[in-house]
């Protein structure tokens, strides 16, 4: 339950719009698989690096 919480967690602190939280919250209770668990944790990593890498060259422009 704990990993279960932590994704929930990372999905909120990814601040993504609306719906796409929407979206993968219903992947992970609709089917619970460490799959789709793994999958979603690759998109969210993905997610924040990008983030990042937008706003250090936003700042160097």
């Amino acid at each position: 339950m704990t990993k279960e919480i932590d994704l929930y967690q990372l999905i909120y602190e990814s601040n993504l719009e609306s719906r796409l939280e929407q979206i993968l919250i219903g992947l992970i209770k609709d089917s619970p698989s460490p799959q789709i668990e793994e999958a979603i944790r690759k998109f969210l990593l993905f997610v924040q690096h990008a983030s990042e890498n937008f706003w250090v060259t936003f700042h160097d422009a």
